[in-house]
């Protein structure tokens, strides 16, 4: 191939593939949440605890919200405590988007904001399943949110449904 021809608009090398790795970087994330979304169609996202937590004990959405929001909530004596699940980033961001309704960039500043303004801890985070399983097993009033089917894998009571993806 002519040397002319290998070379760009401004005279330098290009090399080859470049295109095709960016264009795969562009569109990775779009590919990414079109497949967990592809691969979980009817996908129910629940509230989980532990063994301890009060049988028939519901949340409507607010007190939901709430909870995750660094307020306080109890259900027949027991004080409830959020535990973040960060194992799943996808399970992550539908939790953030259809329950509370912000950006995890908008959470995470809340969070910090309710730290340093009234001094509460921010909630603890597991990035794995087996030890949030774990943790909420320890803790009575411990809730965290995970699919149906982890909850149910990982011997967790199931407090409630918190959305479901009812498409066909």
């Amino acid at each position: 191939m002519h040397e002319a021809l290998k070379q760009g608009a401004r005279g330098r090398r290009r090399r080859p593939g470049a295109w095709r790795l960016a264009v795969l970087l562009a569109l990775l994330p779009a590919w990414l949440l079109g497949a967990a979304a592809w691969a979980a169609p009817g996908a129910r996202l629940v509230l989980a605890a532990g063994p301890h937590f009060p049988e028939g004990a519901r949340l409507n959405p607010q007190e939901v919200r709430l909870l995750f929001l660094g307020g306080r909530v109890t259900r027949e004596g027991l004080r409830l405590q959020p535990v973040l699940n960060a194992a799943d980033p996808f399970l992550e961001e539908v939790f953030l988007q259809k329950v509370l309704f912000m950006s995890k960039a908008h959470y995470q500043r809340r969070l910090v904001a309710l730290a340093f303004r009234l001094g509460r801890p921010r909630p603890p985070v597991f990035q794995d399943e087996e030890a949030l399983a774990e943790h909420l097993r320890r803790r009575p009033g411990a809730v965290s949110y995970l699919w149906a089917r982890q909850a149910r894998r990982l011997g967790l009571k199931v407090v409630q449904e918190l959305w479901s993806d009812s498409a066909p």
